[in-house]
């Protein structure tokens, strides 16, 4: 099944922008956004491909960010 991210379509290359409306630019900004919602939550998720597209949809965050 992969992981959160995999399973909402991110590819190796890509960069998440913002998650649940929370911009990210850095891995502890991802920290912080993933840190705001409860484990099994579903929230929005946006991100740039590797050609430069930006896309989005919803993500459930997995039960434990550390597995």
């Amino acid at each position: 099944a992969g992981s959160a991210a995999e399973r909402a379509g991110l590819e190796p290359d890509d960069r998440i922008v913002s998650l649940g409306g929370n911009d990210v630019a850095s891995l502890s900004d991802l920290a912080g956004a993933i840190d705001s919602f409860e484990p099994g939550a579903t929230t929005q998720l946006t991100w740039e491909t590797a050609d430069g597209d930006e896309r989005s949809g919803p993500i459930t965050l997995d039960e434990s960010r550390y597995n």
